[in-house]
């Protein structure tokens, strides 16, 4: 036999195969690797960051006078107070006009207001003052059955109502431009 035929006999070859097989499924594993951390480091640098919201709006205080379930309508008036907060550093906010309801239990509105627009500039804030009344509904008052008044009067005797504003506002972002 001669000596290659003796190397074919033992094995030789498939010990070459082998490494060339474990090699390359190290250099595949080493890739993945690669491309999986430089993948992840790219994502938390470049990927699109959250945004803060430039506009906070809380109720500071609610307050009802005249409140009478007989005369639900023509008595009841709402004063509310929100706070307008623009609590980014460089965009101006810029708030249309815009109509606000009161409701009663969530889907119930009872009464209206109107709100002027408003201008918030960098870091500001204002107090608005929205007073809810029969007058501010125009000509359409909110229709209030019998079911939703019977409700304010059980509340009412216990002592407890919900109440919640709804208001959908148009709201601009302005950056001045230097020059």
């Amino acid at each position: 036999m001669s000596p290659a035929q003796k190397n074919m006999a033992s094995g030789e070859p498939k010990d070459c195969s082998s490494i060339l097989q474990l090699a390359l499924t190290v250099l595949g594993t080493v890739t993945g690797m690669t491309i999986l951390i430089v993948g992840i480091s790219m994502a938390s640098k470049y990927a699109p960051q959250p945004q803060q919201q430039p506009l906070i709006l809380k109720i500071h205080s609610l307050s009802v006078s005249g409140l009478n379930a007989s005369n639900f309508l023509t008595a009841a008036s709402w004063d509310a107070t929100l706070l307008f907060a623009n609590q980014n550093s460089v965009l101006e906010l810029a708030i249309d006009g815009f109509g606000s309801s009161l409701y009663y239990n969530y889907s119930n509105p009872i009464s209206c207001a109107v709100m002027k627009a408003m201008h918030l500039g960098p870091k500001k804030q204002r107090l608005a003052q929205m007073k809810f009344n029969s007058t501010q509904c125009g000509e359409e008052q909110p229709f209030i059955d019998d079911r939703v008044l019977e409700g304010i009067r059980k509340d009412e005797i216990k002592g407890e109502m919900s109440f919640h504003i709804g208001l959908m506002l148009s709201l601009w972002l302005v950056q001045e431009m230097a020059g």
